[in-house]
């Protein structure tokens, strides 16, 4: 800075020549500087710097020393040192996390534990301890919700939820089936469904008087009996479906013709009695009887193995004696066996 000041001195002297002595001040206000001062303390060479009294003693060209200029001086450029940084004051910057119940402020927001400690449960009191965790009372009583629909007045038990009794869900509609969803809870249905009793040949619907009706619909009506033997079925004024029976009539007076499963089955003169001839006249077939006293079976019964036939039928017999006069059995007779003789136990 004086090198500075130095400089300006020297430029400002050919301009402050009526100066009285060679000592002058440059000054601005109520500042003032000392240029001479300035000077003489500055480290300049002798042999490089002329005063300003004797300018022309100073080794200078004449033409400079007359016209009373100096050369500029050298300034040594000055040395920066490094800026130094200093440190920072205070604790490290808080990085948050989920806050959790162990006594720190995670979540960085000044506060330690917030709602750390809820279970989800109504019927418990959930508190934090700092560091020492988590801790889950049982309420002593209260109001609950146990998920279910189904149930009302649910209270606090042990610390869980117990369902109550269900509730009321009979509407006093007799035209809706009442029920419960446990997620919806009380449906009333309609009950027309209900009220279906399967026959096409009726109208079915639900009065909220009388209940289901199942009034007959118009007669003529399509429907379907269910056989296979009949077409061209319709609902009759009852309310009842039926058709007409197919007719298997071949046109020959000796088969005997009927309707199976929707198909016609015809066969020759035999009425299947081993007690008649079969035979076929004019007018048809004719089944007359057999000899009496032909053995044929009535019932189908080995407890009765003497049947036989008697004007064209087969008579049952008399029932087996199947007694062996042995005590220490037990006799009887089985349909498909016949006489049965089981040991009795023990008896000798």
């Amino acid at each position: 800075m004086r090198e500075l000041l130095l400089i300006v001195g020297i430029v400002l002297a050919g301009c402050a020549s009526d100066l009285p002595g060679d000592e002058w001040v440059v000054g601005s206000g109520d500042v003032q500087v000392d240029l001479q001062a300035d000077m003489a303390e500055a480290d300049v060479a002798a042999d490089d710097v002329a005063t300003v009294g004797d300018a022309q003693s100073a080794d200078l060209p004449p033409e400079t020393a007359e016209a009373g200029e100096l050369p500029p001086a050298e300034v040594a450029p000055a040395e920066v040192a490094p800026a130094e940084v200093a440190p920072l004051d205070g604790p490290p910057a808080c990085v948050p996390v989920p806050e959790a119940c162990d006594g720190l402020d995670n979540d960085c927001d000044g506060g330690t534990d917030e709602a750390t400690c809820d279970d989800g449960n109504a019927c418990t009191v959930d508190t934090c301890a700092g560091a020492a965790g988590c801790t889950f009372d049982p309420t002593a009583a209260g109001a609950c919700d146990d998920g279910d629909a189904c149930t009302v007045g649910d209270a606090c038990k042990d610390g869980s939820c117990a369902g109550g009794p269900p509730p009321a869900c009979d509407d006093g509609n007799v035209c809706t089936v009442d029920s419960c969803d446990p997620k919806s809870g009380c449906v009333h249905a309609d009950a027309g469904a209900a009220c279906d009793d399967g026959n096409a040949c009726t109208a079915d619907t639900c009065d909220a008087v009388k209940g289901c009706t199942n009034a007959p619909v118009a007669v003529g009506t399509a429907c379907d009996d269910g056989d296979a033997c009949t077409s061209d079925d319709a609902c009759g004024a009852a309310g009842a479906c039926s058709g007409a029976m197919k007719d298997c009539n071949d046109g020959n007076p000796c088969t005997t013709k009927w309707c199976a499963q929707g198909a016609c089955v015809v066969v020759g003169c035999t009425d299947n009695n081993p007690c008649t001839v079969d035979t076929c006249k004019a007018s048809g077939c004719k089944f007359s009887p057999g000899v009496n006293g032909k053995a044929c079976d009535a019932d189908g019964s080995a407890c009765t193995p003497n049947d036989v036939c008697v004007n064209g039928k087969c008579n049952v017999s008399a029932q087996l004696d199947c007694d062996d006069k042995n005590a220490c059995t037990t006799d009887s007779c089985d349909k498909a066996a016949g006489c049965i003789h089981a040991p009795i136990a023990g008896c000798k």
